[in-house]
């Protein structure tokens, strides 16, 4: 019998470390647990920090249903094709754990997955039960509702949660909770040398708006998706990503390469305060002089040194978020570009 002491962790069905931000702290907070499970189905850079690693059905190979992102609709699908290998259902792992360390049907309520999704069908609106098993489909009543339709329609009888009851675009009340001016307004902070988010060390001079100073090998580093992935999903050297053409490939805007004494095809060290990633360099009009840009989704790759050669962005991002609301700030973000001339 094994008993797990001090920090014990989770991960299901999530590549947390390549896909948050600051690569290094993820890993780093990873390794500090005694002892760690991922449920997945494929061995992500997260799985390869886990101590172990329980294979999980895909969306294929289980019943299911749930709301879309967006839509005021509810979706039910089959198993589209057998179970493969020895692979569990996220809930199944969870059912039997619980059975395991003794906690019986807590966890499950004596029902097994399956009848769950029976039970939630009964209890919703949904009428005609074996119609929508059948089309896969229930549209919800208010197809073409909006946000804030019912303020819009009588504002007097649903004024909105703020001291007047109207949108504010002036709120003295923001200004009270956050200490930030009541209008909202550009307030550009420049880069220092110090700070989790600040360009590495160097003069630190920005430029107009500012924007850094790209002579001295300074840029603000923004990392889009792109068509061949979504998130982290193929983000692995050994798969059809490799084809992409932009995996691993930093982007820079040709006049700023020359600036930088840098030219279209170089290996270039991307880094700051984070981390570091040595990558090829694409020059491209495309992208705005002060801006580099690293697509993000790519597994990471270190060396015995800690850098990066596969061109993860988030290996230079930060957890550190945008406040009041605390965003995680994947754009603008500073870093130094130089030619990576280690042997």
């Amino acid at each position: 019998e094994m008993v797990i002491r001090d920090w014990s962790s989770d991960v299901c069905s999530s590549d947390l470390v390549n896909q948050g931000g600051d690569v290094h702290k993820s890993v780093r907070a990873l390794r500090s647990l005694d002892f760690s499970v991922c449920l997945e189905m494929f061995m992500t850079p997260t799985a390869m920090q886990c101590d172990v690693v329980l294979p999980v059905l895909s969306a294929l190979e289980k019943e299911d249903m749930g709301f879309p992102w967006l839509g005021n609709h509810l979706l039910y699908k089959r198993a589209a094709v057998p179970v493969s290998g020895q692979a569990r259902s996220d809930y199944d792992i969870y059912a039997e754990l619980s059975e395991r360390m003794r906690f019986g049907t807590a966890f499950s309520g004596g029902r097994t997955a399956s009848q769950w999704l029976e039970q939630f069908l009964s209890d919703s609106e949904v009428i005609d039960h074996a119609a929508f098993i059948e089309s896969g489909i229930y549209f919800g009543p208010g197809q073409e509702r909006v946000g804030l339709a019912a303020f819009a329609e009588a504002p007097e009888d649903n004024p909105l949660p703020t001291p007047s009851g109207k949108v504010e675009i002036f709120s003295t009340a923001w200004e009270q909770d956050t200490g930030r001016p009541p209008l909202p307004v550009w307030n550009h902070q420049p880069s220092s040398s110090s700070g989790p988010s600040s360009l590495p060390e160097s003069t630190g001079q920005t430029g107009v708006y500012g924007m850094p100073d790209v002579a001295d090998g300074h840029f603000l580093l923004v990392t889009p998706k792109t068509i061949w992935r979504t998130h982290s999903q193929n983000g692995a050297q050994a798969t059809w990503a490799d084809r992409s053409g932009d995996r691993g490939i930093l982007t820079m805007n040709p006049a700023d390469a020359t600036s930088a004494g840098l030219s279209d095809g170089d290996i270039v060290l991307v880094s700051n305060s984070h981390g570091a990633s040595s990558i090829h360099l694409r020059t491209d009009e495309e992208v705005m002089p002060g801006v580099v840009c690293l697509h993000q989704g790519v597994w990471f790759d270190f060396d015995a040194d800690g850098i990066d050669h596969a061109g993860s962005a988030n290996v230079l991002t930060s957890t550190d978020g945008t406040g009041p609301a605390n965003a995680p700030v994947m754009h603008g973000v500073p870093v130094m570009v130089q030619k990576d001339n280690r042997p």
